[in-house]
Order: structure tokens, then C-alpha cells, then sequence
């Protein structure tokens, strides 16, 4: 519930106009991979649960 509530108020200021965001350019080959090599871990373990900042991905 804490998460649901912390994600309407990140939305809230995003259409307040007092939260900007950071709009760039960048690359997703090189996010995909970071990503990858940050999960690459906890899949080898065979976890079921990963989670990646707030968010958290179930597995079956």
C-alpha cells in the first residue's frame, strides 16, 4: 500500500510541473545489459523473488 501511495505522489508532481524529468538520450543495449549482469546472480541462485529498486518480480 506504502508503495502504491509513494507512486501517486511521484505521479502527482510530475503533473504539478514542480518534478522535472530528466529527458535524454542513452543507449538501451548498455541498459539491457547492466540490467542483465545485475540479475544474472540471483537467476544462477534460482530465486524466485528478484527485486530491483521498489520494484520487486516474482518467478514461478
Amino acid at each position: 500500500m506504502n508503495l502504491l501511495i509513494a507512486d501517486m505522489l511521484e505521479l502527482a508532481k510530475y503533473e504539478s510541473g514542480t518534478y522535472k524529468m530528466d529527458v535524454g538520450s542513452f543507449y538501451i543495449d548498455i541498459v539491457i545489459e547492466r540490467v542483465c549482469t545485475k540479475l544474472t546472480p540471483e537467476l544462477s541462485r534460482g530465486l524466485r523473488r528478484i527485486s530491483v529498486g521498489r520494484l520487486l518480480f516474482f518467478y514461478p
